[in-house]
Order: C-alpha cells, then sequence, then structure tokens
C-alpha cells in the first residue's frame, strides 16, 4: 500500500471516528433531559446494573434450554411430542401470536390538563422514545407480553408518528397510554420506579400522570394483523 493510500485511510477513518464521538454527544445531550450530571450517572448506572443481570439470565435460560435439548434426545414417544408441543406453545407466546392472561402490571399515563402551556418539546406523543424506553424496561424485567392500548407489542412492531399522530402496528394510539404486562408484578413494578427512572422522568418532564398498579388478572391479545413495512408507513 503506497504513502498516499495510508494517509487517506488515516483522514476516512478520523472523519467517521470524529463522526461517532459528535453524536455519542449529541446523544447524551439529548438524554439528559435537564438532569444533573450526577442524577444522570445514577440513572446510567442502574441500566448498566439491569442490563448486565438481564445478560446473566440469558445465559442461565441458554444453559437450561442445552439441557432440554439432551434430555429430549432420550425421550421417544407422546411424551417427548408433548413436551415439544409445550415448548412451542411457550414461544408462540413470547412471539406475540397468543392469547395471554396471567399475573402482572397495569401502567396508565394520563396527560395532565392543568398545564397552561402544552408544547412538543413536553409532549409524550413528540418524545414517543419514553414509551420504548418504558417497554424495554418491561422486558428487561422479563415481561413475556406487552400491549400499549390494546396493540400487542411483537418483534416486528413499531412506533412512528405521522402528522401528529403516533401508531404502532399501523394504528393510531391516543392518551391516556395504557400500557400492559403480563409477568411477575413486583418486578416489573420495581423496573419502572426505580429512582430517577422512567416513571420519574416522565412525570417531572412532560407533564403527565403514571400510575401503576398491579392485578392476578391481566388479559393481553395476541397479534393478529400482518404489519407492513416500518419505513413505508413512516414516510407515507
Amino acid at each position: 500500500m503506497s504513502k498516499r493510500t495510508t494517509y487517506k485511510s488515516i483522514i476516512i477513518a478520523s472523519i467517521v471516528l470524529g463522526i461517532f464521538i459528535s453524536l455519542q454527544l449529541k446523544s447524551i445531550n439529548i438524554d439528559n433531559n435537564g438532569m444533573t450530571t450526577s442524577k444522570k450517572g445514577e440513572q446510567l448506572a442502574s441500566e448498566l446494573k439491569s442490563l448486565k443481570k438481564e445478560e446473566e439470565q440469558l445465559k442461565s435460560e441458554i444453559e437450561i434450554i442445552k439441557e432440554r435439548i439432551d434430555t429430549y434426545r432420550g425421550i421417544e414417544g407422546d411424551k417427548s411430542k408433548d413436551i415439544i408441543k409445550e415448548e412451542i406453545n411457550k414461544y408462540e407466546i413470547l412471539a406475540g401470536y397468543t392469547n395471554v392472561k396471567g399475573e402482572g402490571i397495569d401502567v396508565s399515563i394520563q396527560t395532565l390538563s392543568n398545564s397552561l402551556e402544552t408544547d412538543a418539546s413536553s409532549s409524550i406523543v413528540y418524545n414517543y422514545d419514553l414509551l420504548l424506553s418504558l417497554i424495554n424496561k418491561l422486558n428487561s424485567a422479563q415481561a413475556n407480553a406487552i400491549s400499549i392500548n390494546g396493540q400487542r407489542i411483537v418483534a416486528d412492531s413499531y412506533l412512528h408518528l405521522k402528522e401528529d399522530n403516533l401508531y404502532i402496528n399501523g394504528t393510531v394510539i391516543k392518551p391516556p397510554y395504557v400500557i400492559k404486562a403480563i409477568g411477575n408484578p413486583d418486578t416489573l413494578a420495581s423496573a419502572l420506579q426505580i429512582k430517577y427512572g422512567i416513571v420519574w422522568e416522565i412525570e417531572k418532564y412532560y407533564n403527565a400522570k403514571v400510575t401503576i398498579e398491579k392485578s392476578k388478572d391481566i388479559e393481553i391479545n395476541g397479534h393478529n394483523k400482518k404489519i407492513e413495512s416500518n419505513h413505508s408507513n413512516a414516510n407515507e
């Protein structure tokens, strides 16, 4: 490789690195949402701890699955079919296409009406990444199923804003936002109510009240519609 080619490669790499760093700094600035550095640091440390816990849980689940596979290899006949059917049913539920009923939490995000001024910067609609963050928290807390305003969250679900309306799975959703999650109620609620967490952020900066109720009887319908192309929906 010539010196000229080497210099070009170095310049290109430097430009890419500079863009990456600037985007990272911009992201940090946006995500702070007015919080002090110390508070943001506490939130990030908490999220890191949560991610590490999730990683350990996933590693544990992988080991369990490996053990099950070894077990299935040694089972024959109808018993093997029943076990496999049970596993298929389990993953159909996780995929989101099966109705689910069980204990969990009911989260309501109600926009307050006593504010004299409401602009885009303080509206949940225009900051719907907060809803995505909340869903991620529930997933990290091992939620088996999640829905927003009756719309089941599946792998291909896409939340986007179009003409001042918020869409999920091709359907308009409007406040109040009711999020249902099935799983351990205490674990799910704790994931949202952590100090300086997502609920605290929504209530402090986005003119909304968040109510979390634990329940033994949460019902979430399966997703039964084909989701159209994400990009085509967003760009129409």
